[in-house]
């Protein structure tokens, strides 16, 4: 027996993430942003062996992101002239930190190598902006997978991960955008952030959103600046990541492994198989992990006290000029 349903309702936000069985649980309450409304609309087909349905996505995309800025960082910049590729500063196996904008074959990659990112939000997103190096050589387009991780219980552990796949246009869009999440809370294994290889756990094994998938959820977008073909612009919804009122975030780009179920990278590769992007370190050059730069962990919704796991360290603030004589400049004589 064939059943035609035509469902259409006004949904917010809090219930399409129940819709997604969202299971994650954390302590923030609030959010920036109030809950978007979606109309939706279904088309069932119910038969006694089988079931099939469309949704029709009725969302609208984000407009450009605000200019003021939230939270940012920087990350450390790897010598693009290099012969054979090769980092000065930013790799840090111990800790998941790296810094390997290059290929297998050494080459550097413009487009891997993250020179900053910024955090912004409006009334319905937030939206994170990823700044790279240049676009991929010979392309003239950002060609890696581009991520944001959020730590939502500032224990170290990512809760979420945004992330967005080639290829990319000027454009919003839904369809190459996927949302990471974890239903056990282990990302990071027995040691959060530091190196537990070789581990074997469960990290980021649910998909929170999918834009490849039908659904009428208005959860994640993505797009290139249409004012800079360097900058690479990620908006989603608070609500998709529980509305946090404060997080720790960082940003990724990844043309190597790209697969953040494989997460925390330093707990599945040990030292030696991951090999190393300094030239001084036995272990060089890159060999497991390549072809991949993420950054230090920024602030959003609270002022950090003390060293949190993963947080960027902020530059010691100079303390107060005591009175005194004022210094005399002293000529130094050339050596002889």
């Amino acid at each position: 027996m064939n059943k035609l349903i035509r469902i259409s309702a006004i949904l917010s936000a809090t219930f399409l993430l129940s819709a997604c069985n969202f299971s994650l649980k954390t302590n923030a309450t609030t959010a920036p942003a109030a809950s978007p409304t979606v109309t939706m609309t279904v088309a069932a087909t119910e038969t006694e062996t089988s079931a099939t349905a469309t949704v029709a996505f009725t969302g609208s995309p984000p407009g450009n992101p605000p200019t003021s800025t939230a939270s940012w960082l920087t990350d450390a910049k790897t010598p693009a002239s290099a012969k054979n590729a090769y980092a000065i500063a930013g790799d840090d196996f111990a800790h998941n930190q790296f810094e390997r904008p290059f290929t297998k074959d050494l080459v550097y990659r413009p487009d891997l190598d993250i020179q900053s990112a910024s955090l912004t939000f409006d009334s319905q997103w937030l939206y994170v902006i990823i700044v790279l190096d240049g676009t991929d050589t010979g392309k003239d387009t950002l060609d890696a997978c581009y991520g944001v991780e959020l730590d939502v219980n500032l224990d170290g552990r990512g809760e979420f991960v945004v992330w967005t796949r080639p290829p990319f246009t000027t454009t919003w869009s839904r369809e190459n955008i996927i949302i990471y999440g974890s239903s056990k809370g282990t990302v990071g294994g027995t040691h959060p952030l530091v190196s537990d290889a070789p581990w074997k756990g469960d990290t980021y094994d649910q998909i929170v959103f999918d834009g490849q998938k039908p659904s009428d959820v208005n959860a994640a977008w993505v797009r290139v600046s249409p004012t800079d073909p360097k900058s690479l612009q990620i908006a989603f919804s608070p609500e998709i990541i529980q509305k946090p009122s404060k997080f720790l975030w960082n940003a990724w780009a990844d043309d190597g492994i790209k697969d953040p179920k494989q997460f925390d990278y330093n707990d599945i590769y040990t030292k030696q198989d991951a090999g190393s992007p300094y030239k001084w370190d036995p272990d060089y050059p890159p060999k497991s992990i390549w072809a991949v730069d993420n950054t230090c962990r920024a602030p959003y919704g609270f002022k950090p006290v003390g060293n949190l796991p993963g947080a960027c360290q902020n530059q010691p603030t100079p303390g107060p000029q005591l009175p005194g004589p004022t210094p005399t400049k002293t000529l130094i004589p050339p050596p002889k």
